[in-house]
């Protein structure tokens, strides 16, 4: 799996909800879109890198009982 994909923004725009495999895909719908909202910017993004934390500590510090 290589995870790449591209994604179409347009700056005041929504969040882009559509992950694109190919940068073609992204940016015929970049152009469908600029062609229905004129005057609008549609950029096409690609995805370079990620950064993910895959575990977690959790610890409690709050104590419910006394403690004697």
């Amino acid at each position: 799996m290589s995870g790449q994909f591209w994604v179409v923004w347009c700056e005041n725009g929504g969040t882009p909800l559509v992950k694109h495999d190919n940068e073609e895909s992204a940016a015929r719908e970049a152009e469908r879109l600029a062609r229905n909202n004129r005057d609008r910017r549609f950029y096409v993004l690609e995805a370079v890198a990620l950064r993910c934390v895959t575990n977690m500590m959790r610890v409690d510090l709050r104590r419910d009982e006394v403690p004697f």
